[in-house]
């Protein structure tokens, strides 16, 4: 994406994060150990209590995220990154858990997930390049162009991202 803003050179960005990072959340800690004592709790009574408790642990998921992309048009960009570390949670709790879900509706909820996040993704891209260009010369011609090209592309991912958020509102409940 960046590469579209020719002539400019950025400073190398900040050291990418550990891939491991969203694993060693304590959502996802969380999410897992409440997994396995459901899991062990349901084993002795050769019983289906698990899907309950996947559902359970996606809807309050689901709120989450859900709340976020209500707001989003009008969300400050720190509440918009909450949502997509939200949505981001939900899919990973989703994926995880796909095995007990039902799975043609389950598999239409991850694409509306992934098709948002993938414009969440770029919405943030625009947004952390805004904020680097920002600290750049402000009167070479070549950062106000790429400044001017950033601003026009951040609003039209904006707009792409709350349309994208709103598709996932027919997959509510999917886990039922």
């Amino acid at each position: 994406m960046l590469a579209a803003l020719p002539g400019l050179t950025l400073p190398a960005p900040p050291a990418a994060e550990d891939p491991g990072a969203v694993v060693r959340e304590p959502a996802f800690s969380a999410l897992a150990l409440h997994t396995l004592a459901l899991a062990n709790a349901a084993l002795p009574a050769l019983e289906a209590p698990i899907e309950e408790a996947a559902a359970s642990v996606l809807a309050r998921a689901w709120r989450g995220a859900a709340a976020g992309a209500g707001s989003f048009a009008t969300d400050p960009p720190e509440a918009r990154h909450r949502t997509r570390r939200r949505l981001k949670r939900l899919r990973y709790a989703t994926e995880f858990l796909q095995p007990l879900l039902p799975q043609k509706a389950t598999a239409k909820a991850l694409a509306a997930m992934r098709v948002a996040l993938d414009a969440l993704g770029e919405y943030n891209d625009v947004a952390v390049a805004e904020t680097r260009c920002r600290a750049l010369d402000g009167n070479d011609p070549q950062v106000a162009y790429a400044m001017g090209w950033l601003a026009a592309r951040h609003q039209q991912l904006e707009a792409l991202a709350a349309r994208r958020l709103a598709k996932l509102a027919p997959h509510r409940k999917f886990w039922r």
